[in-house]
């Protein structure tokens, strides 16, 4: 799953596609609550994202995790950019505190 922001839009994407989040906008900060359900299986993994306060993405059942030679990949958690080479212009994000739980009333 990668939280990912193409040209002027947020999206939730992974192996299954992506699902649009809305507009993002230069200069401003967003506070994303992501909801998931690590499973390989379309059936019973699950995403849902608030963004600021709103929900933008309802509980959408999908694979959350990638399987290979049969076995499941493990999750973990990693921020940063990730572009091309070719790209030759700078950019900057910035990260706030980050808060891992088990309900999303846990972590707001």
């Amino acid at each position: 799953m990668a939280l990912e922001l193409r040209k002027d839009a947020w999206r939730l994407g992974g192996k299954g596609g992506a699902d649009s989040l809305g507009k993002a906008s230069v200069d401003t900060w967003v506070h994303f609550d992501i909801g998931l359900h690590f499973s390989p299986d379309p059936d019973v993994g699950w995403a849902e994202v608030w963004m600021d306060g709103e929900q933008v993405l309802p509980r959408t059942h999908r694979a959350t995790l990638n399987t290979k030679d049969g076995e499941t990949d493990p999750a973990y958690l990693k921020q940063g950019i990730y572009r091309s080479k070719e790209w030759n212009s700078t950019h900057v994000a910035y990260f706030g505190p980050l808060t891992i739980g088990t309900t999303r009333e846990s972590v707001t």
